[in-house]
């Protein structure tokens, strides 16, 4: 930390830096590090930032888990229920045109009610997992003008995600909104739906593979603003705080 006669920080200019090993028998080991900056420029601007890595090793539940079974409706599982239905504007209820063309090529009827028994969803550890790995990255600045009582902040952050642990069967839904669908292997190979049509439960999905699997690159990103206005009266004080994340 640099105190006061620093050119450019008459407050304080402070650096945090930190960094981490891990090893771990079932995945091997990683570095990850955290840098950190906050600096008043003066008693009006301050600006911070952060960076960062994370590393989280798969829980021996995760690797482990003996197989499982479990049951969930057809309404719980399958988005293709009611995927071509429209309002009295003649608007579809489901908006997304990508869910619509990959139901309407599996063979689903636009009205399809999803009825049927319901679907078998299996559930165990995966031995081949990967570690999850992040990297969070945030900056902005802190507004605070003199003998005003106001205060704005405003901070632009991103977070990314690779290899996620995750057990879901939102793995349907992953495949009917993918603009990829069943052109490459993925989501759509860990789930079976009833394709005879001549079978009274046509379109019911029979089985969903819910096991513990990496998942691909997730990625978040959004602004944080925070308004705050306090004053003294002669009667009270008083404080507004608003705080809003996009």
């Amino acid at each position: 930390a640099l105190k006061d006669g620093v050119p450019f920080a008459e407050g304080d200019l402070t650096i945090d830096a930190s960094y981490r090993y891990s090893d771990y028998d079932t995945v091997g080991s990683a570095w990850t590090y955290k840098l950190g900056l906050d600096w008043a420029v003066d008693n009006i601007l301050r600006l911070r930032a952060t960076s960062g890595t994370s590393f989280r090793a798969p829980g021996l539940f995760e690797l482990y888990l003996n197989k499982q079974t479990s049951f969930l409706s057809q309404g719980q599982v399958d988005p293709c229920i009611g995927w071509g239905l429209q309002d009295q504007g003649g608007n579809y209820l489901n908006p997304n045109p990508t869910l619509r063309a990959n139901c309407a090529a599996d063979g689903i009827a636009p009205d399809y009610a999803g009825f049927g028994s319901s679907a078998e969803i299996t559930t165990s550890g995966g031995l081949n997992l990967e570690p999850e790995e992040s990297q969070a990255v945030s900056f902005g600045f802190v507004l605070t003008p003199p003998d005003t009582g106001f205060k704005f902040a405003m901070d632009f952050w991103r977070i990314k995600v690779g290899y996620q642990i995750l057990s879901t069967t939102s793995v349907v839904n992953q495949c009917y909104y993918s603009e990829y669908f069943r052109s490459r292997p993925g989501y759509c190979d860990l789930f079976v739906r009833d394709t005879d049509q001549s079978s009274a439960d046509f379109g019911r999905i029979e089985s969903i593979d819910a096991s513990y699997r990496n998942i691909p690159t997730e990625k978040t990103a959004g602004i944080d603003f925070t308004i705050d206005y306090s004053k003294e009266f002669n009667f009270g004080s008083l404080n507004v705080s608003s705080q809003i994340t996009y």
